[in-house]
């Protein structure tokens, strides 16, 4: 008797640098300037969403397009 095992690969995470707040309070202006991110409208809402990421191990844009905070 044979057996199959599959195997599926998860790609391991992004490598996590560290980013001064400043610097991220720059780029998530540039985010929410940029218009391509509908559910933020002010950079401390995508400061939200990026730091939240950064506590998962998410790089910010992969943040920014995933991560959706519910009201209510």
């Amino acid at each position: 008797m044979t057996t199959a095992t599959t195997l599926i690969n998860k790609p391991s995470p992004a490598p996590t640098t560290a980013v001064d707040d400043t610097t991220l309070t720059g780029f998530a202006d540039i985010l929410v300037k940029s218009r391509f991110f509908t559910d933020v409208s002010q950079a401390a809402q995508a400061m939200v969403k990026i730091k939240l990421g950064q506590s998962l191990g998410i790089d910010p844009v992969t943040a920014m397009m995933g991560i959706y905070l519910v009201k209510g």
